[in-house]
């Protein structure tokens, strides 16, 4: 009895938290996205744009009060935040993903995931859709509290780094490596050898080629990603962390 009562406190307490940590977020006032960037239907863009803010903020909150260990915040604050926002667009009109909760990898309609990659490969519409999208952003990144505030800056300086050594042959060999090795786990998402057992890329996400752990790893391997399929370059993405990183050093962190 006793112990039905405390996992009933238990339960109970961490719905309070949670409730508290999922408070709806800013009203963004988003404009409408400025003509000479790919269209993806009348709207749209500004609702995907709300979406991701959405998760940005509420998302990185939850990653970061739901884990004790300083690692585990971080690692969660971008998985969550950032991630969450850049792959899974829960709502996004159904013209554009047949399903209301997707990844952007795996959108039923391709139209989107065109429309995002070009938008950023292209300079003549990322000089038009950054300044927009960027400004939202900001305003959201002021919203967060200061702790997830400083996370959100190493995370930055990490890609940037990351991005001015990246080693693609490398990555590329060590991701062969782990799907020619078989495993006893799975992890989250099971990749199966030709003969049904699983193999070791569950590794790839957290643990870099020289075996040693990171809790940024999962940045990593999103650039891998992005390059492996031909959907970003890797100037793209030196610049867009580039930009990224001297924006958010022109806003100050919140006083303690």
């Amino acid at each position: 009895m006793r112990k039905k009562v405390l996992t009933a406190v238990f339960a109970f307490a961490c719905f309070i938290l949670l409730m508290g940590l999922t408070q709806a977020a800013p009203d963004w006032n988003i404009s409408p996205v400025p003509k000479g960037i790919p269209s993806i239907g009348d709207g749209n863009w500004e609702k995907v744009l709300k979406l991701a803010l959405d998760s940005f903020y509420s998302k990185s909150k939850e990653g970061y009060h739901f884990y004790s260990q300083v690692n585990d915040r971080k690692k969660a604050v971008l998985v969550m935040g950032l991630l969450y926002s850049g792959n899974l667009w829960e709502g996004v009109p159904e013209d554009l993903c047949c399903s209301p909760r997707t990844s952007l990898e795996n959108c039923p309609n391709p139209k989107l995931k065109k429309a995002v990659f070009e938008t950023i490969h292209t300079a003549k519409y990322r000089q038009i859709a950054y300044p927009w999208a960027s400004a939202y952003f900001n305003k959201a990144f002021l919203a967060l509290p200061k702790e997830e505030q400083l996370v959100w800056r190493e995370i930055v300086d990490y890609a940037v780094d990351l991005l001015r050594h990246y080693d693609y042959k490398k990555e590329l060999a060590y991701y062969q490596r782990l799907k020619a090795t078989p495993s006893d786990s799975c992890g989250l998402i099971p990749d199966r050898d030709s003969e049904g057992r699983c193999t070791e890329t569950w590794k790839f996400i957290d643990y870099k080629p020289d075996g040693t752990y990171h809790h940024y790893r999962k940045l990593d391997a999103f650039i891998f990603r992005r390059i492996h399929n031909n959907e970003l370059s890797l100037a793209d993405m030196q610049l867009l962390a580039r930009m990224l990183s001297a924006d958010l050093k022109k806003i100050p962190v919140k006083a303690d």
